[in-house]
């Protein structure tokens, strides 16, 4: 820690485990807009008073929000696939409270209070290609590949699933799905959906996608968010191509024309080494360049949701007795074991990335953390525990077919009472909605002012309340603890270490 570093933390902040720490610690700068050359924090510098311009319960020392940024419908195709009717707008209303019908036959609702931001996420390679191929008048429908793809039993569902992922894979789904008349329809349902369900300042929608790039099955998604409205005509998807950095000119190309957005990578637990590695996919050595470019678009990462947590690895935190939670050790979707843990956990890429800054003089893996659902019900934020219903509609919609263990010592689930989506959800509390705004919320994504909350069914949190400001660094004046405006004061080369 070094002789003289001194913590300031705010009474009221309550304990948050390692993961939020490390998150907490990580700043930036704008939207997508880079970072001081060096690596090194900003200086910390004086609060500017309210303006009378800000929404109606602007804090200056700022709120919490939470919100979940990976969410798909039946614009999807593998949620489509899983029996997932659900909208974008259905999407939408779920996170506002609202019941939704579930692809099982039963209802669901959020049981805690409503989200205060979503983000639609549906995945943009030949997005709702198998929705337009459910539709009888469609060419897509009368092709003999698209006969298998649609039944309620979730072993057939699963046999379609695998078909069209290895289809996408290795290039041989039929070219009839490869529509960009069919994704601009589709894209353009994301976008209206998103128009009409913003509220600025009581509930935030988000226009986004996600890239889905997998070579050879080794995970290399990411959710790419939109600040505003304007974005570009079709989503770049990885059927451009597969690499990111390839994904990252293109957001730089968008920004150049005003289109600001950033990339969250996800799942780098199945990327067998590739999310973070030490080596660019093309196989030359990370540059200056590639650094900048990385930490220009990717500000963030989802260092947990329901396929497992990203944050390190038994064989990388050995003295850890909290390193194998929620493990995920095989490729999404396929038989095959992770072997390559080095490059797949954030953890060892915080410390990488500080190596990298050291040689480079830039880090490219600087980053904050947000936890997600990547629900395939079209319900965003559908991680409570006691209120549980599934990830991927049919397939998993019953505890039985999840493989649950029964609760109270029961063999089975047969009279065990499930979620009543009828009760009431609770009011949202006095830090949630009415406080956030697109624009508002994008300097918060950048700044990295965002947390992943350790306990489970916590998601996104964005912002801060006074009491959870944390700064560590050195010379601070003696008084500084005892101040109630400690985190109002001048604190030259201090690291604020979390906006949480």
């Amino acid at each position: 820690m070094g002789e003289g570093m001194m913590f300031v933390r705010a009474s009221g902040l309550r304990y948050l485990g390692a993961v939020a720490l490390v998150g907490a610690l990580l700043t930036g700068v704008a939207w997508s807009g880079g970072r001081p050359a060096d690596g090194k924090p900003s200086p910390a510098v004086p609060a500017k008073p309210a303006r009378a311009s800000h929404l109606p319960g602007y804090n200056l020392d700022r709120n919490a929000y939470f919100g979940d940024l990976h969410v798909h419908t039946y614009l999807s195709n593998d949620a489509y696939i899983f029996n997932v009717r659900r909208t974008p707008d259905d999407a939408y209303r779920f996170a506002r409270g609202e019941a939704i019908g579930h692809a099982g036959g039963f209802d669901i609702r959020l049981a805690g209070g409503p989200l205060d931001f979503v983000a639609v996420t549906d995945h943009a390679e030949f997005m709702s290609a198998i929705r337009e191929a459910a539709k009888p008048d469609t060419p897509l429908h009368a092709l003999p590949f698209t006969q298998g793809l649609f039944s309620t039993d979730p072993a057939q569902i699963q046999k379609a699933f695998t078909a069209f992922a290895v289809g996408r894979q290795t290039g041989s789904l039929p070219k009839e799905f490869n529509n960009p008349d069919i994704v601009s329809r589709a894209w353009k349902e994301v976008q209206e959906a998103a128009a009409r369900n913003n509220q600025p300042g009581k509930f935030t929608t988000l226009v986004g996608y996600e890239y889905t790039s997998a070579p050879g099955g080794r995970n290399l998604h990411r959710n790419v968010i939109f600040r505003s409205a304007k974005v570009p005509d079709l989503p770049y998807s990885s059927s451009e191509s597969a690499d990111p950095e390839n994904l990252w000119r293109t957001m730089d190309i968008w920004r150049g024309k005003g289109i600001q957005a950033l990339a969250i990578p996800h799942n780098a637990n199945g990327s067998d080494g590739l999310m973070f590695d030490s080596v660019r996919m093309n196989g030359q050595s990370i540059d200056r360049a590639y650094a900048e470019l990385r930490a220009r678009n990717e500000p963030l990462t989802e260092i947990t949701q329901i396929k497992g947590t990203s944050e390190t690895h038994p064989t990388l935190s050995p003295n850890d007795e909290w390193a194998n939670f929620e493990i995920m050790d095989s490729y999404i979707g396929r038989d095959i074991k992770v072997t390559k843990f080095a490059g797949s956990y954030v953890r060892r890429a915080l410390e990488d990335g500080l190596l990298m800054r050291d040689k480079l003089g830039i880090n490219g893996f600087k980053l904050g953390f947000i936890g997600s659902s990547d629900t395939h019900n079209a319900a965003p934020g559908s991680v409570e525990e006691p209120n549980y219903f599934s990830k991927v509609g049919r397939t998993d919609g019953t505890a039985d077919l999840r493989r649950s263990i029964p609760p109270y010592g029961a063999r089975t689930w047969d009279g065990v009472p499930m979620p009543d989506p009828k009760a009431p959800t609770v009011p949202p509390s006095s830090l949630g909605g009415q406080r956030f705004s697109r624009g508002l919320g994008g300097g918060k994504f950048s700044r990295r002012d965002l947390r992943c909350p350790e306990a489970p069914g916590d998601l996104c949190h964005l912002g801060a309340t006074h009491p959870g400001a944390v700064f560590a660094g050195y010379s601070f004046p003696a008084d500084l603890t005892q101040r109630t405006d400690a985190v109002h004061q001048p604190m030259p080369g201090a690291c604020p270490w979390a906006a949480i």
